[in-house]
């Protein structure tokens, strides 16, 4: 409890790409305490092996990357002591 979120999408934009392929995919975002820090992963099951599903597994492995690193750096920032005057 508190430390995992299963998640699909349902909805997305008309012209999103392989939206038959990407509708069955299952995501899983789970956080695992660690020392005084959290790791964060997150995975997806359900692609198919099509040209569809590996161009959303493409598109997904560089899209997540960014934002679980954007995620990472606003952690970072919002830890650190301010300067002192």
């Amino acid at each position: 409890p508190g430390r995992l979120l299963v998640f699909r999408t349902i909805k997305a934009p008309d012209d999103f790409p392989h939206w038959e392929e990407y509708k069955r995919v299952t995501s899983f975002l789970e956080l695992e305490p660690v020392g005084d820090a959290t790791r964060v992963r997150l995975t997806s099951t359900g692609y198919p092996d099509s040209e569809g599903g590996r161009a959303l597994v493409t598109f997904f492995e560089k899209g997540n990357a960014a934002t679980l690193g954007a995620l990472r750096r606003s952690f970072v920032r919002a830890t650190e002591a301010p300067a002192a005057p």
